[in-house]
Formats: structure tokens, C-alpha cells, sequence
């Protein structure tokens, strides 16, 4: 007897749905006037991509593989064709801050402890403040793989020293500025574009430069051209930190100031009325005749 198996619709049951392929991050051509020579190497080597749209910053490539994604990338480094783009979602890595870490502690000895845990750490930094002083924690990067994402829960002590917290890093929740190139909404790690110095118009990195304090004379923008640093916080196309929403989610329990209605208040019985004064009064004898007169209060 060949029993046969049942189909989604014979169960009832939905057919669930395929799992959704993350596309390869853009790349974004930098030079609109190398367009027509890469489209046209793209045709020749048999890189595909699936679209291409003129941006403020560039020409935003879109790539539908991996594979493409990757050549593309290696034949524009190859001809010094500036771009940037991302990195892939597999080549991202997982990063930790821990916090409790003594300023004693050399990184190299925590990044050493941390492998013996079975982390796969690459490198730990130790995290200063803005005037350049040491903090007791240290941002550790590790690679992206189930046993890296586990130290967020299962991490109990460094070197032997318990109470320590690791933390996922603050995100500031704005687009960060790009070191080389000086434009937002992406990392230098992935950008490929002219070297610019945030206060200078002539292209070059910030060791090439020639000024100084003592040559004076003002800072000029990079990406506006007005007179001010390129990372400057002022600059109108320098992005805004997004406003943070607070949800109430005891909402439907905070009372509304309504309009009060008679409904509302119970009438008064007879009982609860107030008592009047009875107008009791009294009768003088007089020569002439009776007069009569109220009782004054407190009589």
C-alpha cells in the first residue's frame, strides 16, 4: 500500500514561504563621468547588476549576487576608480563593550583571556573620553558567529574578575562621518574615494597637510566650501540625531480630563437639604396696641 503524502491544501495548512536573500550592500561610483566605462566593463566581464540610480553623492550601483558585488568592487580598486559601498553582512563583525575593567589591565592580556574563553576576539581597544583620559572599559570586536554573539549573556569575568558587564555599543542614531572622504553615511574601512582633510578644499589626508596653528588663516569645508571644519556640527547637510518617541504603555489607564456632567452628581433628598430658620417671632405689649417682632438670632 503506497500511502501518498498530503498536500498544503488536502492539510489546510499554509506553504511557508521561502527564506528572503539579503541583497549585497551598493556600491556608489563617485566619479558620474566613469559611468559609461564601467557599464560598459561591467558588459565585457559579465558583472551584473540590477540597477542604477544618480544620487547626491554618486552613482548608487545595485548588484543582485554576491559574486557580482564582489567583482565589481575588485575591478573598480583595480583601475582607481573612486567609490564607496558597505560591508558585506558576512564580513561585519560583533562588537562588545565591557565595563568594571580596571585601567591596570593591559588589552593585550584581556584580548588573551578572552580567546582561552573560546571568543574569537580580534582586537580590544581600551575606551577613552573626549579630553583623552582613560575609561574602565574596553570595546572588544570579535567575528560574527553564534559563538561571538553568546559573550553578550554568557560573559562572568575577565582575567579571573568577576563583576564585569558586557554591553552592546551606543549607537548615537545618526548617519557616522566617513574619515577619508569626509561624507556621512558611511566608514572608511569601505570607501575608496579622494582623501579630503576636514579643513582643507584641496584633496590630500590629514598627514600631507601643511598647516598649523602658527600659519592661521581659516578652516575651509570640504564638502560646502564655506568657513568652517567639514565635520562641524553647524553644517546644514551635516544629518540631525532622530527625535526619541516615548510610549506611554499604560496609556489607556491614564484618566482624561473630562466635561462634568449633572449625571455625575447624586441629587440631594429631602433629609440632606439644609435646615431654614423658622420665622418665629414674639409679641411685645405696647401702650397703643400688640406689636409683633422677629426673634433675633441667638435668641
Amino acid at each position: 500500500m503506497i500511502v501518498g503524502v498530503k498536500s498544503s491544501s488536502a492539510t489546510g495548512t499554509k506553504p511557508s514561504p521561502p527564506p528572503k536573500v539579503k541583497l549585497p550592500p551598493p556600491i556608489c561610483l563617485r566619479d558620474n563621468t566613469k559611468w559609461n566605462y564601467v557599464s560598459a566593463e561591467c558588459t565585457r566581464m559579465h558583472i551584473n547588476y540590477t540597477r542604477a540610480l544618480n544620487t547626491k553623492q554618486g552613482i548608487k550601483i545595485l548588484t543582485g549576487t554576491v559574486e557580482d558585488f564582489r567583482k565589481l568592487n575588485k575591478f573598480l580598486i583595480s583601475n582607481n576608480i573612486p567609490f564607496h559601498t558597505f560591508a558585506l553582512e558576512e564580513k561585519r563583525k560583533v562588537k562588545v563593550v565591557i565595563k568594571g575593567i580596571p585601567l591596570e589591565f593591559e588589552t593585550d592580556d584581556i584580548k588573551d583571556d578572552l580567546i582561552n574563553q573560546g571568543y574569537p576576539v580580534l582586537a580590544v581597544h581600551r575606551m577613552h573620553r573626549r579630553n583623552g583620559t582613560a575609561l574602565g572599559m574596553v570595546l572588544v570586536i570579535l567575528e560574527r558567529n553564534e559563538q561571538a554573539r553568546k559573550i553578550f549573556k554568557s560573559l562572568a569575568r575577565v582575567c579571573g574578575l568577576s563583576g564585569v558587564t558586557p554591553e552592546e555599543p551606543y549607537k548615537r542614531g545618526m548617519p557616522s562621518q566617513c574619515h577619508r572622504c569626509q561624507l556621512y553615511g558611511h566608514a572608511a574601512a569601505n570607501c575608496f574615494a579622494q582623501p579630503r582633510y576636514v579643513k582643507c578644499l584641496v584633496p590630500h589626508w590629514t598627514k600631507d597637510c601643511d598647516r598649523s596653528k602658527e600659519s592661521g588663516g581659516k578652516p575651509s569645508c570640504c564638502n560646502c566650501g564655506k568657513d568652517h571644519t567639514a565635520n562641524y556640527g553647524g553644517y546644514p547637510e551635516a544629518p540631525r540625531p532622530k527625535p526619541v518617541k516615548f510610549r506611554n504603555k499604560n496609556r489607556s489607564n491614564v484618566p482624561t480630563n473630562r466635561p462634568f456632567s449633572q449625571n455625575q452628581f447624586p441629587s440631594l433628598s429631602q433629609s440632606n437639604r439644609p435646615t431654614e430658620r423658622a420665622e418665629s417671632s414674639h409679641t411685645i405689649d405696647r401702650a397703643g396696641g400688640r406689636i409683633s417682632r422677629p426673634v433675633p438670632p441667638g435668641y
